[in-house]
């Protein structure tokens, strides 16, 4: 994947990505790529407990203050 951030950022938050791309972008370097994915509502779980691994979560506090 050989793109910035700011098209990580909105490919992740897209409903229209493709589970493959979700799941790659999951090990994304940006923390803040991997919060929009989380946020997003297409995630498939798989992908959810991939980032619920390493500790990041739709639910936590911080998403909602």
């Amino acid at each position: 994947m050989n793109m910035d951030e700011a098209t990580r950022v909105r490919q992740s938050a897209s409903i229209s990505t493709s589970p493959e791309v979700l799941r790659a972008l999951a090990s994304d370097p940006s923390v803040t790529v991997r919060v929009s994915l989380a946020l997003n509502p297409a995630l498939p779980e798989h992908v959810s407990a991939m980032l619920a691994a390493i500790g990041v979560r739709a639910t936590d506090p911080v998403f909602f203050t």
